[in-house]
């Protein structure tokens, strides 16, 4: 008797709330809103193909080219990571250095890839940017786009002076250490300031010391103006 009177009491209650006791399924229906599905991430072949035509001798479709990598990063991040990823396995397999006669053709593909490390902020690529960045075009100066690595490190600024003090520490090659010790000085700030005059202890190398007392300069004059303000 006591189990008929719940019965019918959880039925009252439940026909009170709008439930039924129908066995019908319920379909529910995706709430309309700015929703979009994700979306399928580029194969790399399609990629890889993209970055080939970055060695292009024609600006205008090493531009075209880049913009379309570009749009294929807005996708998505794994679509991003993949397209940087890959300019990075195609920049470690040339090989770039100073000391070697690289095809103009090399120089090209690292001038663009370097443009979309510098739009895509990737920092993924820091380490590859300071190994290469001592090669240019073979002009002489600080132009822009004479040395790709090298202006691609001041963009990223503060996000490259932790990799930018290390190697300025344990890199053999003394040129790479003035070079890096110019990154320091034009990103500025305090944490590159703190690791030029922590190297600066430790230097041996005079003309390396000329870089990096001129990098400090550079850094002090800078915030001096600044206080000036």
């Amino acid at each position: 008797m006591k189990s008929s009177l719940s019965l019918v009491m959880l039925s009252t209650i439940a026909l009170s709330l709008g439930f039924s006791w129908s066995r019908t399924p319920v379909t529910i229906t995706p709430a309309s809103g700015p929703f979009k599905q994700t979306p399928e991430p580029v194969e790399t072949g399609k990629i890889d193909e993209l970055i080939a035509r970055l060695g292009s001798k024609s600006r205008e479709e090493r531009t075209r080219t880049e913009n379309e990598l570009l749009g294929l990063a807005a996708r998505s991040l794994q679509t991003r990571r993949t397209i940087i990823d890959r300019l990075i396995l195609r920049s470690e397999a040339m090989q770039l250095n100073r000391l070697q006669a690289n095809s103009r053709d090399h120089f090209l593909v690292w001038l663009s890839a370097n443009h979309l490390f510098q739009k895509l902020r990737a920092t993924e690529a820091i380490d590859l940017l300071i190994t290469n960045i001592n090669y240019g075009d073979g002009y002489t100066g600080n132009g822009s786009d004479h040395y790709p690595g090298k202006d691609s490190l001041i963009i990223l600024g503060a996000d490259a002076v932790p990799q930018l003090s290390k190697a300025l520490l344990i890199n053999k090659d003394g040129w790479t250490r003035s070079q890096v010790a110019l990154c320091l000085g034009n990103i500025g700030g305090a944490e590159a300031k703190l690791a030029l005059e922590h190297a600066l202890k430790t230097e041996l190398d005079r003309d390396v010391v000329r870089y990096i007392e001129f990098s400090i300069a550079t850094i002090s004059r800078e915030q001096s103006h600044t206080k000036g303000e």
